[in-house]
């Protein structure tokens, strides 16, 4: 399956160079050091999360 994910810089101090991926569709939220990183995270919340409620 494929799920969309917003991306958001995170301006916070010492969160320099990350963003929040968030997956509206499964109301998941988290965060990854670069673009490619806060994808990443996404994709491996999403999956436990997919997991979770299958089991």
């Amino acid at each position: 399956m494929k799920y969309s994910v917003m991306l958001d810089v995170i301006d916070e101090p010492g969160f320099e160079g990350c963003y929040y991926a968030h997956i509206p569709v499964l109301e998941l939220t988290t965060h990854g050091k670069g673009i490619n990183g806060a994808l990443a995270a996404a994709k491996e919340l999403a999956e436990v999360w997919i997991a979770e409620k299958r089991a």
